[in-house]
């Protein structure tokens, strides 16, 4: 198991270099002058020259990135934000975790809603509830969630006033964005649980089951799901990993000061340093769910471990 931990964290460094490289090279390539930026269109070119020799951007390209990716690793340091003049890695830790919050609550709503459903469609197939379920989804995955969270405000906020509109300080303010991004997100999961309960349910060991006399909720529940649960997990895993990066559409119209939200106004106000950093920790977020995904499967499916069993054993004979 530590070895195979160790080979999938060593996987994630190349990952990272080849992301970070990436946003780099982009930003890197991006009209308008960072100096220019930062001091206004007004400053005069001696500052922006003298600005430019303080940033280093008037080294080599490979340089440059060079410098970056050491004091990421030697410092902790993604850099100077230019709009506010503050670190990069504060302003991404204190939006952090209220991504964390809309992330836990979009996956509550993605589960519940999901998960069942998914499950009550496989063991009904072809039954009004599963062609019922099947047409909703399909609905779900084709609607734009920028779309759905419009219409959710129109609907809640101003006609019926339920809910509030924007922000993020308490469970009345999580309602409309967890449903906005779990709805969609739910209607995937619906999928892949039918699909995967529809695999096993037609497999041998379920008759076997049912030949013992075992009662259909244990069978469904343990025989069935249980040996469906690496695709459920992965569509989880993965989900949850792309919402750590920041929810950005959900974020930008509820206006949650959250990591994609912080992305996004970075983009429009050219803010080059803290771009970087959402990205970086983007991708760290994802690889780390899906470290986190990659062991899950080892306790849920039993053939994994005896695959390190077995080349463990082979190691020593050898």
């Amino acid at each position: 198991m530590l070895y195979y931990i160790g080979k999938r964290v060593l996987l994630m460094i190349p990952v990272l270099i080849a992301v970070s490289f990436l946003i780099f090279s982009l930003l890197y390539l991006a009209p308008g002058d960072p100096a220019r930026i930062i001091l206004g269109d007004d400053a005069p070119e001696s500052a922006i020259l003298e600005k430019r020799e303080e940033l280093g951007l008037d080294d080599p390209f490979l340089v440059q990135y060079f410098r970056y990716i050491y004091n990421i690793v030697t410092r902790f340091d993604f850099g100077i934000s230019y709009a506010t003049g503050e670190p990069v890695v504060k302003s991404l830790l204190e939006r952090y975790p209220v991504t964390i919050e809309l992330a836990l609550c979009c996956m509550f709503m993605m589960i519940i809603m999901g998960l069942p459903i998914g499950i009550l469609s496989a063991v009904k197939q072809y039954s009004l509830l599963d062609n019922v379920s099947v047409t909703i989804g399909l609905v779900a995955v084709s609607m734009p969630n920028f779309w759905l969270g419009l219409v959710l405000i129109m609907i809640f906020s101003l006609r019926l006033r339920w809910l509030p509109a924007s922000g993020f300080y308490g469970i009345k303010y999580w309602i409309l964005p967890a449903m906005t991004v779990g709805f969609s997100n739910a209607a995937s999961l619906l999928r892949t649980t039918r699909s995967a309960m529809l695999e096993c349910i037609r497999q041998d060991y379920v008759d076997t089951a049912r030949a013992k006399g075992q009662s259909e909720i244990r069978i469904i529940l343990h025989h069935v799901l249980g040996n469906a649960w690496i695709p459920i997990l992965t569509v989880i895993g993965m989900t949850f990993g792309r919402l750590l990066g920041g929810a950005i559409i959900s974020e930008q119209i509820f206006s949650i000061p959250g990591l994609g939200k912080l992305m996004i106004d970075s983009i429009n106000m050219r803010d080059y340093p803290m771009v970087r950093g959402g990205v970086l920790m983007l991708a760290v977020s994802f690889s780390v769910m899906n470290l986190l995904v990659d062991i899950l499967y080892t306790f849920i499916d039993p053939r994994l471990k005896t695959q390190f069993a077995h080349r463990r054993f082979r190691k020593r004979a050898s």
